[in-house]
């Protein structure tokens, strides 16, 4: 493993938000990646209850460099009042992280 790079999570209770967010970050040049998993239920406590509801996982992958912007951009962009943003630096494979370099940077922009 050599190359950088940053998994963001967030989620979202409706099947065509996170379609839009997801194909909105990755056609933004934000995410080289976002993989959205299907509807599953979520437990948390919110205003002192706990609550309970279906939700929509995303994966969203970019470069180390990129991830502030990502979360800037979740954060204005996202339907929640707390949206869940949560991000876990890592490493990849060389090639893995240089595919991802390439799909967040905009031509004749540094990365």
């Amino acid at each position: 493993m050599s190359g950088e790079i940053c998994l963001i999570l967030t989620t979202v209770d409706d099947e065509d938000v996170a379609q839009r967010l997801a194909r909105s970050l990755v056609d933004q040049r934000l995410a080289a990646c976002v993989q959205m998993l299907p509807r599953m239920r979520s437990f948390y406590r919110w205003q002192g209850k706990t609550e309970e509801a279906g939700e929509f996982l995303l994966q969203i992958k970019t470069a180390a460099g990129q991830a502030g912007h990502v979360t800037s951009w979740l954060t204005r962009h996202h339907p929640y009042e707390l949206p869940e943003i949560v991000r876990f630096d890592g490493s990849a494979s060389a090639a893995y992280a240089a595919w991802i370099s390439e799909a967040v940077t905009t031509p004749g922009q540094p990365s």
